[in-house]
């Protein structure tokens, strides 16, 4: 074999194996999530930990929130309430109409209710509470509601139930009339699969209303609806992005093996990068490949500009020549990334890991296996209409292109002036709902939904914590007990509690010290009994009921597993990091300050919790940790330039990056508002984007070269612009704002890159 074919052959050998190897662990390791708190920052104090603890996979997660119909809809909706229900996808379904039954109590509130609430055992008592349901029994009598009130006289469990299950709202209506109802899913929010086979049962039920609009909401949905956007945008923009990339390079190059010859190094790219990913993480977020994809789209870079300088020289001669600038630009680029790894989320350094190595992969990919593809010794041909400066000549060497700065201070006059009617004082929002990927208005639409039926408010919460579960539930059977204080007070509205689900062991043991023995319970009934129609031996059941309460073991955590509660008492008690937890969830509070001051008093140890403040520090912390690590990053990437070029052309890459930059930021102040950590990341890459610009257009180069040079950045910088001016129309809230920076930084950036080089003779 020749030797030059051996050593042209061999580089494409191992990338060609490469490619298999990660095409092999795309196939057997790739496992998608979609969980969305997966690219929420960590959390850095007590506050935090619980906002992100209910943000995460919690029961309240399995809800489906309802609306339909109309107000004159209510007998159907029951009767399509009670079709769901039966079915095999849903827990239970409810209505502020829902009747409930001895059917409809779970256990173990059923078997625990007299150990859940202080039932009154007095004659006169029992005596009152036969006679309401003899009045009741007479109205809406049947066989389910005669077997209750055999086996409950009092209501004790309905009571239970319904404190457990409490709202805020008596009447469940959104603001346009319709009816709201409560579907709580078998399977966990972030089985998607099931969440939508539960969702097309819903609306298959629900077509009696499919002359009124039928909304939808919830963690479920939103993840469903994610999986569908994101296949849909993948395929959609990608398709968009990929016909304007080759829209640009016909018009740079007007070849097609030019097309194919640049997809290789992108493609080994995404395949590398989703790889060294999926051997990393046990799960890949859908999101990270939209990202990752979508970021090293820049790899595209790399070959344009080997094709470009290929046009008058050989492809070794022209990549020789390249090779230092073009290295030097994607180490700062890695770098930059490597940065985003290590800032602390998950899915932030999935998204970091995805194009560090990407970058490195189309690197690596153009320098050592796409020159044995070009033609050794026939330059690319370049059509005479071509856009682009003429094909490069072979010259005498010229000084490095002129340096100049003035004009970066009018960039950023001319920008802040444009930012400064949307400027409210922020630069950057502290919103944590701009991370999320679900649209502003799903999450607007959730809020209505819970506000109709009086849901707890999101905001406020009293959080204890404590090592040992008994201990915690003695001080949340406390507080408990004094909340309806607070609540006379006008602190607050009303309150949801563990407690009511699994009252402290003392409590629960006060409880059974109270129940009366069998012969005299049953002598109080004979008594109460006297004035209405019950013969006393129909309430056998309630005695025998009362008489095995006494025996019962204490109520635990586990007593609850397996049961439709399961989820509800996980959400408010669980335990995490080595401790456990316990939530109160807060209806209505009205006086924040009062509610604080209350609790130092009465329950020491408890605090209330402001999940928005909380939010807000959480965002500003951990943007500022990513801001110092990339100004760490920063100035490691400028002693690498001090390393490899003159001092002055490092200085004048890094000034006129950071201008463009600043002005990209401004532009997109002024455009959308406050900035969110997608713009930041967006910006990231617009300073990669940059730096590569800056260095390839400053570079020494012979009078071919130059007008090489600049070829490689125009045609980089309008395919760039071109795709994610595209992507920036996603639906998808964080590929809509990184695709409208990305557009806006890559035009601010050859704006200021080229004005600020003056070229010799040539021009």
């Amino acid at each position: 074999m020749n030797p030059d074919a051996g050593r042209r052959f061999a580089p494409f050998l191992v990338g060609l194996l490469l490619l298999l190897a990660s095409v092999g662990v795309i196939l057997t390791r790739l496992d998608l999530s979609y969980d969305l708190g997966l690219f929420l920052p960590p959390a850095t104090n007590a506050e935090q930990r619980v906002l992100l603890e209910r943000l995460g996979e919690s029961p309240g997660s399995r809800y489906i929130f309802v609306a339909a119909g109309d107000s004159n809809s209510d007998e159907t909706l029951e009767s399509a309430a009670v079709r769901l229900a039966a079915g095999p996808h849903f827990e239970r379904v409810v209505t502020d109409l829902s009747t409930l039954e001895m059917d409809a109590v779970p256990d173990p509130l059923w078997t625990y209710r007299y150990l859940l609430t202080d039932t009154d055992f007095s004659a006169p008592t029992l005596a009152a509470a036969l006679g309401e349901r003899a009045a009741e029994l007479s109205l809406f009598g049947g066989g389910t509601y005669s077997a209750l009130i055999q086996a409950d006289p009092t209501l004790s469990a309905l009571a239970v139930f319904g404190e457990a299950s409490a709202t805020g709202q008596d009447d469940w209506r959104t603001n346009d009339g319709r009816r709201v109802l409560i579907a709580e899913t078998r399977a966990p929010s972030f089985d998607l699969a099931a969440q939508e086979d539960a969702l097309k049962f819903l609306k298959s039920e629900l077509g009696a209303f499919a002359d009124q609009p039928i909304t939808v909401s919830g963690v479920g949905v939103f993840g469903v609806e994610l999986r569908k956007t994101i296949h849909r945008e993948a395929q959609l923009r990608s398709i968009l992005a990929t016909a304007a990339i080759l829209i640009m390079l016909w018009a740079f190059y007007r070849r097609f093996y030019v097309l194919w010859l640049a997809a290789i190094p992108m493609g080994m790219a995404v395949c590398v990068g989703i790889a060294c990913t999926a051997l990393v993480f046990p799960q890949v977020h859908g999101i990270t490949l939209a990202f990752g994809v979508t970021l090293v789209g820049i790899a595209i870079d790399y070959p344009l500009h080997l094709l470009s300088h290929a046009r008058g020289n050989s492809s070794a001669q022209g990549l020789d020549q390249l090779w230092p600038t073009m290295r030097l630009g994607a180490a700062s680029t890695v770098l930059a990334y490597v940065a985003v790894a290590i800032s602390g989320s998950e899915g932030m350094a999935q998204l970091g890991l995805f194009t560090a190595t990407g970058i490195a992969a189309a690197l690596a990919t153009t320098r050592w296996i796409l020159p044995s593809l070009l033609p050794v010794r026939h330059p690319i041909p370049l059509s005479s209409n071509s856009l682009s400066s003429a094909p490069s000549q072979q010259g005498e060497a010229l000084r490095p292109p002129a340096l100049r700065h003035l004009h970066l201070g009018l960039l950023l006059v001319v920008a802040a002036s444009c930012a400064v009617p949307r400027w409210t004082g922020s630069f950057w929002s502290d919103d944590l709902s701009k991370l999320s990927p679900v649209p502003e208005d799903k999450l607007l639409l959730d809020t209505q939904l819970r506000n109709a039926i009086g849901a707890p408010d999101l905001r406020y919460l009293i959080e204890l914590r404590g090592e040992e579960l008994p201990a915690l539930l003695d001080r949340l059977q406390r507080l408990s007990d004094r909340l309806p204080e607070a609540v006379e007070a006008g602190y607050l509205q009303g309150f949801r509690s563990a407690s009511t689900l699994l009252p402290a062991a003392t409590k629960q043991r006060q409880r059974q010290a109270a129940l009366p023995p069998r012969r005299e319970l049953a002598q109080r009934l004979a008594s109460g009994a006297a004035a209405t129609p019950f013969p006393v031996s129909t309430f056998t059941p309630f005695l025998d009921a009362v008489d095995a309460s006494r025996s019962l073991p204490l109520l635990t955590p586990d007593s609850y597993a397996g049961s439709a509660l399961e989820g509800m008492l996980r959400q408010l008690v669980y335990r995490t990091d080595g401790e456990w937890v316990t939530i109160v969830a807060l209806f209505e509070p009205r006086a924040t300050e009062q509610i604080t001051r209350w609790l130092a008093i009465q329950a020491p140890g408890s605090h209330l919790v402001d999940l928005k403040r909380a939010s807000a520090e959480l965002v500003a912390t951990y943007r500022s940790r990513t801001v110092c690590i990339l100004a760490t990053t920063l100035a490691l990437i400028l002693l690498l330039l001090l390393t490899q070029i003159s001092r002055e052309r490092a200085l004048w890459s890094l000034a006129t990056t950071a201008s463009s930059v600043m002005a990209a930021s401004l532009f997109l102040l002024a455009l959308s508002g406050p900035l969110s950590l997608y713009h930041l990341i967006g910006l990231l890459l617009v300073a990669g984007l940059g730096l590569d610009y800056t260095l390839f257009l400053s570079r020494p180069a012979d009078r071919g070269g130059s007008h090489d040079g600049r070829h490689a950045v125009w045609a980089c910088a309008s395919s760039t612009i071109a795709a994610f001016a595209i992507i920036g129309l996603s639906e998808i809230p964080a590929l809509q704002a990184l695709g409208t920076t990305i557009a806006m930084g890559t035009c601010t950036n050859v704006v200021a890159a080229r004005l600020g080089l003056r070229f010799g003779k040539q021009e």
